[in-house]
């Protein structure tokens, strides 16, 4: 079979899928929920697709190019593929039908990949590299820019988002300024313990960052994107002490990483980041959200800094949330009267025995009367309303996964729900006694 030249493989591999892509947005006139889904599944492709050719290599395939590589990838096939696998699957099928867009796109893939012969060599086992990246790239991009589009699965695409902002803000963004000011990827040489202290440093921006997206999730009913944003005002959880949680978490951790590795192009990133935030996105989020949400977020932002945390949280006047405790579980009243003496805001304490049907943990109820949190999750969000510090603790309890490992924990150690009996004199006693401490 005669060899096609390597510069017109990668041509088409580029040219061809930016082709598709404007010919399918000019035959669907997509609307801007379908565009923003286009862009986030190409994003998720870009960015997963990065770490499976680095392992793909001497494995599955290998690359043979002359120039224009990132990591030894060539730039142009990398960039065609997530172009062809994201928005070009999903303006091809936007109506979510995965099952028939993952079976067409793999036969495309599997017919034009041995074509490229010049440019990739093919291993025995290239087939099953290809069932990897569908699992880890076309999927779970093109379900997150379908749940975009058509407003859907919100859990679900607020989940993909994190970990898309984390591989992209975290991985290809520090990876593409090494490589690109020459530095290289060279881990420096220390001993592995402080390798494990700075991984633990930066899971504390890291989580507030999370619980920051949780919260837009669970008070707000949106995502972080600025066309798909909260429909509700977000005055709760880190948002009592910070307005800018989000971007704080993320130039904190590329200050973390530039520190520790030494590396000034990471150093750069984040000062870009702080100048954008605060300048661009800034001007034009304060304009959007003062004529969304008027007078509430204008008070706000009055008493909340949007890079500078308080110390005590910011609670709208009037809004106070209640935590149910049990006057008859000795660690459960004692956890009342200690969160009691930290003198919380915008947070009452309450007899749980006193209502018609008692729970059988720790219950938090908003001041909105709609959010329900028991549990571990409770006694966070109690910590919420007490200082930053004892808030940074809070919204790390409270973070999926670790909310339930703490509660498993603590059941086995005899800390689990309690069946309660209303006793409504008894109760008003206990609550005299909590309150008088």
């Amino acid at each position: 079979m005669r060899t096609v030249d390597p510069l017109v493989i990668r041509a088409v591999a580029f040219l061809g899928p930016v082709v598709l892509c404007a010919a399918l947005i000019a035959w669907r006139r997509p609307s801007r929920r379908l565009l923003l889904g286009s862009l986030l599944a190409f994003l998720w492709n870009l960015t997963a697709l990065l770490p499976l050719n680095l392992y793909a290599q001497g494995r599955w395939w290998a690359f043979s190019a002359g120039g224009g590589t990132f990591l030894q990838i060539p730039v142009d096939l990398w960039v065609g593929w997530a172009l062809l696998w994201g928005p070009a699957a999903l303006l091809f099928f936007p109506r979510g039908t995965l099952f028939v867009a993952a079976l067409t796109f793999l036969w495309v893939d599997a017919l034009l990949m041995p074509l490229c012969g010049s440019v990739v060599a093919l291993f025995s086992g290239w087939l099953t590299g290809e069932a990897v990246a569908l699992m880890v790239a076309f999927i779970p991009g093109y379900l997150l820019g379908a749940w975009t589009a058509h407003d859907r699965r919100l859990a679900w695409r607020v989940t993909l988002l994190v970990v898309l902002a984390g591989g992209l803000l975290l991985g290809v963004a520090p990876l593409a300024a090494l490589v690109l000011t020459h530095e290289g990827v060279v881990l420096p040489d220390r001993p592995a313990w402080s390798y494990g202290l700075f991984v633990q440093l930066m899971l504390v921006p890291a989580a507030v960052g999370i619980s920051a997206v949780q919260e837009f999730l669970i008070r707000g009913k949106g995502t972080p994107l600025p066309y798909d944003p909260p429909r509700n005002l977000v005055t709760s959880g880190v948002y009592a002490y910070v307005s800018n949680p989000m971007q704080l978490s993320m130039t904190l951790l590329l200050l973390g990483a530039a520190m520790f590795f030494m590396s000034a192009p990471l150093g750069v990133a984040a000062c870009v980041a702080v100048a954008y935030s605060a300048g661009i996105a800034s001007w034009h989020e304060e304009d959007h959200l003062a004529k969304r949400f008027g007078v509430p977020w204008i008070a706000y932002r009055r008493q909340v800094r949007a890079w500078l945390p308080r110390w005590r949280p910011y609670v709208t006047k009037g809004s106070v949330a209640t935590i149910y405790v049990a006057a008859t579980c000795g660690p459960c009243s004692r956890m009342g009267r200690w969160i009691i003496r930290r003198q919380p805001i915008g947070l009452r304490v309450a007899v749980a025995e006193a209502l018609p049907q008692a729970p059988r943990r720790l219950t938090y109820v908003g001041a909105d009367g709609t959010s329900l949190d028991q549990g571990v999750a409770a006694v966070g969000r109690a910590l919420e309303h007490i200082n930053l510090g004892w808030a940074v603790a809070g919204s790390v309890m409270r973070l999926p996964g670790l909310n339930q490992l703490i509660t498993v924990i603590g059941d086995a150690v005899g800390a689990g729900p309690k069946r309660l009996v209303p006793s409504n004199a008894g109760c008003r006693v206990e609550l005299e006694r909590m309150r008088n401490i």
